[in-house]
């Protein structure tokens, strides 16, 4: 009788020992633990195996909900997918989920979301209003596109287009055409329609300024010509216009309402020949005499006339340590004159 008890003790314990997983983990039966599914997530997400990583997250915050790292793990997930959706409102519902996976997390103690969750909330915040930007730039595309440049100047002193620009932090908000063209806002009211390339400003291109400060007498900033590594790079124009009522100037003393600069550009910075034209408020055409620039600095104009150095004014200047770099080809004036400063593309002044 003993005999027997003890045989069916040992089933018993046979039976039960079969249900149990195995001390390793090889029984296709085991049931993965929350640390195993974590640390698959884990793998998968250096991987760049982002679905598979979400499923491994997702099983892991099902195994044990109260595990802020996983819920972190996941929310990292989804700024990555977010960093590769081309379509903004694909990446709008991907920034969402991570805040929502790192603000559980946040609630469960864990402190590693606190600094994920404001970097999310600031992008998601950009995301939106790039996406509300979207018909604004289209608009003022189309009048580009028309080359109505006071129709474009007009929308972009609208006070929808100034607090666009004011929303951008850095980079841009751009709109694509779709057939290598677009245009974008930047900081400081300053707008570029033309041609892109993988992104960037490439090809032919209009950068241009139309909002100023309401007690400034600038009109419109204009440059217009070749671009490459999205800076103005190669031949092109600037144009300065100036409301020549705003204008303050000394009794019986002339300025330009209108500066037109032709040349070369490198990075935006002026370097090689330069050719200036000043348009002044009483009606004379000021045409210089071509200058050289190197790295945005105009070079000491050479051969300058005896009958020109022999005037105080400008032995006056030389002695302050400025230097002539050009003359008025029609009476030999000597009003351009500098002392090294850099010049730029607005917008460049550091070939940035």
């Amino acid at each position: 009788m003993k005999r027997m008890t003890y045989i069916m003790l040992a089933l018993i314990l046979l039976l039960c020992s079969c249900g149990q997983p195995s001390a390793t983990g090889d029984d296709e039966n085991t049931i993965p633990t929350w640390q195993e599914q974590y640390d698959l997530g884990v793998r998968y997400l250096s991987e760049g195996n982002y679905e598979e990583a979400i499923i491994a997250f997702t099983a892991a915050i099902e195994i044990d909900p109260k595990q802020a790292a996983a819920y972190v793990g996941r929310g990292d997930v989804y700024v990555a997918l977010a960093g590769q959706e081309t379509d903004r409102s694909a990446a709008l519902d991907l920034r969402e989920k991570a805040i929502a996976d790192y603000e559980r997390a946040l609630e469960l103690g864990g402190t590693q979301a606190e600094r994920k969750l404001e970097e999310s909330r600031k992008l998601i915040q950009q995301l939106r209003a790039e996406a509300d930007a979207q018909p604004l730039l289209e608009t003022l595309y189309v009048r580009f596109a028309e080359d109505d440049i006071e129709g474009a100047k007009a929308l972009m002193r609208q006070a929808d287009y100034r607090e666009l620009s004011t929303l951008i932090s850095e980079d841009s908000y751009h709109y694509d055409h779709g057939d290598g063209s677009g245009i974008a806002v930047y900081p400081n009211n300053f707008y570029y329609f033309g041609q892109w390339e993988n992104g960037v400003r490439s090809g032919q291109g209009l950068w241009i300024c139309a909002a100023f400060e309401d007690d400034s007498d600038v009109e419109s900033y204009t440059y217009e010509g070749a671009w490459a590594d999205d800076r103005p790079n190669g031949e092109g124009h600037i144009v300065w216009n100036r409301y020549p009522e705003k204008i303050q100037v000394e009794p019986n003393h002339t300025t330009s309402v209108k500066t037109e600069v032709t040349g070369a550009f490198t990075n935006g910075l002026y370097h090689g020949t330069i050719y200036e034209t000043w348009n002044m408020n009483d009606g004379s055409i000021l045409v210089w005499s071509p200058i050289i620039a190197v790295n945005g600095v105009y070079q000491p104009m050479q051969n300058v006339p005896d009958e020109v150095k022999n005037r105080q004014y400008y032995q006056d200047s030389v002695s302050s340590g400025m230097y002539i770099v050009a003359l008025d080809q029609d009476n030999q004036r000597t009003d351009l004159w500098n002392s090294g400063e850099v010049n730029a593309v607005q917008g460049f002044d550091e070939g940035t």
